[in-house]
């Protein structure tokens, strides 16, 4: 059985890999030019998944009907190597922001 997770805010993802799984501050990879880790920064992978359900499952003649669910993910490095983390909600958000800084910057 795995540990608990740690519960948070997509938004509060950029501080807490700054930290590993024991708590412990991570340590920028050889030859990082900032201190910090910056998750913008990291390579962004993406894996679709299905989410299925059954129409009428009390029948023999119920359909399975499936829809993909793309998550996002980010390989960031640290002094240890690689690390990987979920970004799928925080992924969202910076597109929201991103969108609303070009809708509020636009001038009739």
């Amino acid at each position: 059985m795995s540990p608990p997770a740690k519960i948070f805010p997509a938004c509060a993802l950029p501080q807490e890999i700054q930290r590993d799984e024991t708590g412990r501050r991570r340590k920028p990879a050889p030859g990082a030019t900032k201190a910090r880790i910056e998750l913008s920064e990291c390579e962004l992978l993406s894996m679709p998944q299905y989410e299925c359900s059954v129409q009428s499952p009390e029948t023999s003649e119920g359909r399975v009907h499936c829809y993909e669910v793309v998550r996002f993910f980010r390989r960031c490095a640290d002094k240890k190597g690689h690390f990987m983390v979920e970004t799928t909600n925080w992924e969202k958000q910076q597109r929201e922001k991103q969108q609303q800084s070009k809708s509020s910057s636009w001038v009739a």
